[in-house]
């Protein structure tokens, strides 16, 4: 064969993975190798053609042998990484797309990648500088705003994460992640009236997403807008057992509206999930106080004190329950340790 009939035969294969016919894209790649065995970028797209297709290990075995070929082909490395990522073999991954990323400082896509996948691995520091690169190079790219954004946020800048997600969303408005991204930024910071906008919003996108239900359901329940708290958290917890979050959050609310039972089977699941969190036994403790089972009370207290011995917090809410028992020296002792603990 020929070099026009080679260039005709790959042009016809581009164009049957185009149209999304796979199986004749991947007989005619196929072809392609087998007439000529060092072609590395029939490999690559042979390789392409099976990742769609599922076959990730022939996949994998096809961009490995257009490296060989070419071992300075860096969107075979990239490739490569996608495949890796797609198995599970993710530090393998992040290596292969970091030859690709090297071999060509200005190669957006590998930048991108490489964030992602920082993120996945929780390497904040990393994915806030390889998705900086990407900026660079593309700043109009949302998805690198949200993984500059999450970088951010997982490492409490707040307020630079908000601003990140609300520039992915002013380049994409109906970015599901920028949305969720954003409304968990005011969330930290406080502000449940625009995070309630922005999860809102999200959900309005994705509706059954249990994540977004539950920064939702936190931010109703810090509104005093406990029925609606109640009902979003529910399914939330339903969804999702294990989110410590939205258990507290629904024992909280539940408490605040008097539903006593349900607001301490929350509150103790939510100390089974998290045996070292301090903020579940204090919501426990607030529970059992307005349940007036106050000994319970002072227990919850002094177990979150155990976790957190210098939180003078801690001191003041035992010596609330201790004045409620009548047990004035006790309560005066506990204050004044909390002034010590905590002078302003």
């Amino acid at each position: 064969m020929n070099q026009s009939e080679k260039e005709a035969l790959a042009k016809q294969a581009e164009a049957c993975l185009v149209s999304g016919q796979l199986e004749k894209a991947k007989s005619l790649y196929s072809r392609l190798v087998e007439i000529d065995s060092n072609d590395e970028e029939a490999w690559l797209m042979l390789a392409a053609v099976l990742g769609e297709t599922g076959s990730l290990d022939e996949a994998l075995s096809c961009a490995q042998r257009a490296i060989a070929v070419d071992p300075d082909y860096l969107e075979a490395y990239l490739t490569q990484a996608h495949i890796l990522h797609r198995i599970g073999r993710i530090d393998e991954a992040l290596q292969s797309a970091l030859q690709a990323a090297e071999g060509d400082p200005t190669y957006a896509e590998a930048w991108l990648f490489l964030a992602g996948v920082a993120g996945q691995l929780q390497r904040w520091v990393d994915a806030e500088s390889w998705a900086e690169r990407a900026l660079s190079l593309e700043p109009g790219n949302a998805e690198a705003h949200v993984n500059m954004a999450n970088a951010l946020y997982h490492q409490q800048r707040f307020e630079v994460a908000a601003a990140s997600y609300r520039q992915a969303l002013a380049l994409q408005p109906t970015l599901f992640s920028a949305m969720l991204g954003l409304g968990n930024s005011m969330l930290a910071q406080g502000d449940f009236s625009e995070a309630s906008t922005a999860l809102e919003q999200a959900l309005q996108v994705i509706p059954d997403n249990a994540d977004a239900r539950s920064s939702l359901g936190i931010c109703y329940a810090n509104q005093d807008r406990l029925s609606e708290a109640i009902n979003i958290l529910g399914e939330a917890v339903s969804e999702q057992p294990d989110n410590l979050p939205a258990q507290l959050n629904l024992g909280r609310a539940l408490s605040l509206n008097g539903d006593m039972d349900d607001a301490m089977d929350c509150l103790n699941t939510a100390v089974r999930l998290a045996p070292d969190s301090v903020q579940a036994r204090v919501f426990l403790g607030h529970a059992l106080k307005q349940a007036n089972r106050l000994t319970e009370a002072v227990a919850a207290y002094e177990e979150a004190q155990h976790l957190e011995p210098e939180n003078g917090e801690l001191c003041y809410f035992k010596a609330g329950v201790y004045l409620e028992q009548g047990r004035v020296d006790e309560s005066i002792n506990a204050l004044r340790e909390s002034l010590q603990l905590d002078p302003y």
